[in-house]
């Protein structure tokens, strides 16, 4: 999940391969992340058909995913690694080995998804 996806072929492809886990996913703006669709992650979809379709529209989309029981992971979106580091440190909170998605500025850490 750390790998910097740039091209618009890799965009759909990224999309599609998400979709075939059966993780529903929209359109964002790279701009603003705003979803795309009229409906935001309400949309979200893992028809390939309308994949293909809305990375035809929007062929430099990022990819949103809605988390929780549909995916079966929540992520937390780290914007300052430093701070957090040192607030992890500050509070001796250790936390476990997991998938980690590099952003712009930080990253995101997914974590496996407990209805509890």
């Amino acid at each position: 999940m750390s790998a910097a996806v740039t091209d618009c072929t890799d965009l759909l492809d990224a999309a599609l391969a998400y979709a075939a886990k059966g993780w529903p996913v929209f359109p964002c703006n790279p701009q603003t992340k705003r979803p795309l669709t009229e409906h935001g992650l309400h949309d979200a979809s893992a028809d390939a058909d309308a994949i293909r379709s809305w990375w035809r529209q929007h062929p430099r989309a990022m990819i949103g995913c809605p988390t929780g029981p549909v995916i079966g992971a929540w992520a937390l979106d780290v914007d300052d690694p430093a701070a957090f580091a040192g607030a992890c440190e500050g509070l001796g909170l250790v936390l476990p080995a997991t998938a980690r998605c590099d952003t712009g500025k930080g990253y995101h850490l997914y974590f496996a998804w407990d209805d509890e």
